[in-house]
């Protein structure tokens, strides 16, 4: 990252809409430098130029700019290299080919209370990964939903099959005669 940097402050239910990366962010950036600005990376991410020393301080970092921007934030393996990806209040997208390390939940804007289980697009998700590649390992990831080393919830795929979203046709009531 070089020069200073704007900082963009989502508002409150921002829904579905991803916030604009940050301007000036570069392709690579360190943690650190991401906490201090506050960066966004949007969809395109951002690969981590510094090593973390441990899981529990990545992800504390995460959930820090998770908290400033209140939307969600993932992070990636992509050929050996760590990504840090952006979304909106309710969703990050990952590349297809992306291993999913971990994704962050903000806090309900209305409860103000942490997020911990997995949603269903998250699990479908994971069941999207293993339906590629039924062979391997059931996939697993982990949802960071505050600072803390215990504010984090490993979930998995249940399944070859997707969780159905009864909002959108997904589930059909049973007719009865």
């Amino acid at each position: 990252m070089s020069g200073t940097v704007t900082t963009y402050k989502s508002p409150i239910n921002l829904g579905g809409m991803e916030a604009p990366r940050t301007p000036g962010l570069g392709k690579s950036a360190s943690m650190p430098e991401l906490v201090r600005d506050g960066a966004v990376p949007g969809a395109a991410g951002v690969l981590l130029s510094d090593d973390a020393s441990t899981p529990a301080t990545l992800y504390g970092a995460m959930f820090k700019l998770t908290q400033r921007n209140r939307i969600e934030y993932a992070l990636t393996c992509e050929g050996g290299a760590l990504v840090l990806r952006s979304g909106a209040f309710n969703k990050v997208a990952v590349p297809r080919d992306a291993d999913l390390i971990a994704h962050t939940h903000p806090f309900d804007p209305e409860a103000a209370l942490p997020q911990p289980m997995p949603s269903r697009a998250d699990v479908n998700a994971l069941n999207r990964r293993w339906s590629r590649n039924p062979g391997g390992p059931r996939p697993v990831s982990d949802i960071v939903w505050g600072l803390g080393p215990d504010d984090v919830t490993t979930y998995g795929a249940t399944g070859l099959d997707e969780i159905p979203d009864p909002t959108k046709g997904g589930l059909k009531p049973r007719r009865t005669w």
